[in-house]
């Protein structure tokens, strides 16, 4: 989190024209061939709280948007742009997942030990930090929804990524 705070004002101090385009937790995590298995079994597994909040979009979400900022440049020229779509608790995500796909899916917490082990040091401290400040404007949601149309909602993200 700080090497992006860090690399953001770099860019900024370089006196170079920019515009920064700041994309959430991408829906894609969820196709990680074992959160994806998971859910598929009825459990939705994460490292971070039932209660944690994230903000997501989808992968070609970002695309759309950078699209349209780099096809109206000079409009960002110089912003710094947040690019979410949904505000949610784990929780609901496991009910959104619960929704769609017609069956229970249970939230289950990873383990701490399990998060460090497998997912590294890295990993770990981010989740970390994501459960002790899970805090985020929810704003940001509301701008993206204005700037940049059309963008998949979490549900319809899921019916066209799980249903066969």
């Amino acid at each position: 989190m700080n090497s992006k705070f860090e690399i953001e004002n770099h860019i900024k101090q370089t006196g170079l024209p920019f515009t920064i385009i700041r994309p959430t937790s991408l829906y894609e995590n969820f196709l990680i061939p074992q959160v994806k298995k998971g859910i598929l079994k009825g459990k939705l597994v994460q490292p971070i709280n039932r209660d944690t909040i994230q903000q997501y979009i989808a992968a070609e979400d970002i695309g759309k948007a950078a699209a349209k900022i780099f096809l109206n440049s000079n409009k960002y020229l110089g912003r710094t742009i947040p690019l979410a779509t949904e505000q949610l608790s784990t929780q609901e995500v496991a009910d959104a997942f619960t929704k769609v796909l017609n069956k229970k899916i249970e939230y289950k917490k990873l383990p701490v030990l399990i998060t460090r082990l497998f997912l590294g040091n890295g990993l770990y401290k981010m989740f970390r930090w994501m459960n002790e400040k899970s805090v985020f404007p929810m704003e940001d949601v509301e701008l993206t929804k204005k700037e940049f149309t059309n963008l998949l909602s979490l549900e319809n993200w899921i019916g066209m990524n799980f249903k066969s």
